[in-house]
């Protein structure tokens, strides 16, 4: 397995942060030394990432600027070697018990996270019984549903209850079943009661969307009334691409008459779509979108409906070969084209059978039983692996090289893969630059400008 150097240590990713703000503020090494109140060759150290910026200095950049503190800080990176790993044994070391109705309800333990990726996976086991299917069962007790997405597999004998319509509704899961539901939709899980008296489990692996950190604070900026008016919450079909079509005329300052005049469409015909009265054709979407100077992709909403919450049944799942894997697709939603789900059977084989997966999106694993495996993965030009026992999890940077090996048994292993913040969108920009271009976006190592002078000549 090929592995390549690829990270940064946290302080010279600092020195790029700060370089990205001084070039963004329009600033140079001398103003801002000046501004800042500190000598100018300790700002060029700290620049050239020899040592640390004090955090008075950030501080005070944030109040003379208009930046925040937060636009200094790097993401820590706690999986140097690609992959983070969680024992059994710690996540047993994190079991906590929460009530509900003054009554014991679930006991929870937190599984493989990492501060790289949105994951916040924890194990649960499900402490209150019920004897029927009843949704309004009195023992159960609901939350109030959060932001974060849930994709859930279930271990045992679990009822899932949910809302949906605005009617509660409970599926009776178990080992293997999965579901997916969607943010804020208010739900509760118990065990079925059974003559062994066991106790339902399952692996409620939260994780954030698009809708999360940097963009959850603009939300709380721009206030409600402004993402009501351009979200149109519940629309669909017409309505749906009419309010985005107004959002990007408006945007473009554009009178409908103009628009017209440059897309070819007739003004009434126009006016009709914009209100949500008549569907376009592909060919008028297209003429509307090169009339705008944008993309196609940018003026179509989700060209599916998907309900909030997605139950599949594990028996309904047809299994395929990925080599010598046995592989399962679970529960997914089309919302979410960046987060995939599988349950994977490894089966006993030697290092050179197991074929070599990678994925562009991070990967948190759960093994889920049978006997040990072993993960073999290369980073920075290291070949690694670990021996991971029944209960332990992990999660891994994306483009990884990695294969999973039994020696002792067949072992089935959960994947949950999901997005970071390099979106189908970031990417899209991101392949507009230049190679150069893409290495200071990743590490911004150069004033924006030369005080000496520079000519570029063919």
């Amino acid at each position: 397995m090929k592995g390549r150097s690829t990270s940064m240590p946290k302080m010279q990713r600092k020195a790029a942060n700060l370089r990205a703000v001084l070039n963004d503020l329009k600033r140079n090494d001398e103003v801002a030394a000046r501004e800042l109140e500190v000598p100018l060759d300790d700002l060029k150290t700290w620049l050239l990432a020899e040592k640390p910026v004090p955090a008075d200095v950030l501080e005070k950049a944030a109040t003379i600027w208009m930046v925040n503190t937060r636009d200094f800080e790097v993401i820590d990176d706690d999986a140097p070697n690609g992959v983070r790993i969680m024992r059994a044994e710690e996540s047993q070391a994190t079991e906590r018990v929460l009530t509900r109705a003054d009554a014991p309800y679930y006991a929870y333990r937190d599984t493989a996270m990492s501060r790289t990726a949105a994951f916040r996976p924890e194990w649960i086991q499900e402490l209150v019984a019920v004897d029927d299917n009843d949704p309004d069962n009195p023992r159960v007790q609901w939350n109030n549903g959060h932001l974060l997405h849930q994709f859930t597999y279930f271990i045992g004998p679990v009822n899932f209850y949910y809302l949906e319509d605005g009617v509660r509704r409970v599926a009776e899961m178990k080992t293997g079943d999965t579901m997916y539901i969607s943010p804020f939709v208010p739900h509760s899980f118990a065990t079925r009661a059974n003559e062994e008296g066991v106790k339902g489990l399952i692996l409620a692996l939260t994780f954030g969307g698009r809708v999360f950190g940097d963009t959850q604070q603009e939300l709380a900026v721009v206030g409600r009334d402004f993402i009501s008016k351009v979200c149109s919450p519940g629309s669909t079909g017409n309505k749906a691409f009419a309010g985005i079509l107004r959002r990007h005329i408006e945007n473009a300052l554009l009178p409908y008459a103009t628009l017209a005049e440059r897309s070819g469409l007739a003004e009434e015909r126009l006016r009709k779509i914009a209100d949500g009265c008549n569907t376009p054709s592909f060919a008028e979407i297209e003429a509307l979108a090169s009339a705008l100077r944008m993309n196609i992709r940018d003026l179509l909403p989700f060209d599916r409906e998907q309900p909030a919450v997605v139950v599949l049944d594990i028996d309904q799942t047809k299994a395929f070969h990925v080599g010598s894997y046995i592989v399962k697709e679970l529960a997914s939603t089309s919302f979410i084209p960046d987060m995939r789900s599988f349950e994977i059977e490894v089966p006993v084989g030697r290092s050179s059978e197991a074929p070599l997966l990678e994925t562009s999106l991070f990967q948190y694993a759960y093994v889920l039983g049978g006997g040990s495996v072993t993960i073999e993965w290369s980073f920075e030009e290291q070949s690694l692996r670990e021996i991971l026992a029944p209960d332990d999890s992990f999660v891994m940077k994306p483009g990884i090289s990695h294969r999973f090996v039994c020696s002792d048994g067949s072992t089935k292993i959960l994947l949950l893969r999901i997005g970071g913040r390099l979106s189908n969108e970031v990417l899209l920009e991101l392949s507009n630059l230049s190679e150069s271009g893409l290495m200071r976006a990743i590490q911004e190592d150069q004033p924006w400008f030369d005080a000496a002078g520079k000519h570029y000549r063919n």
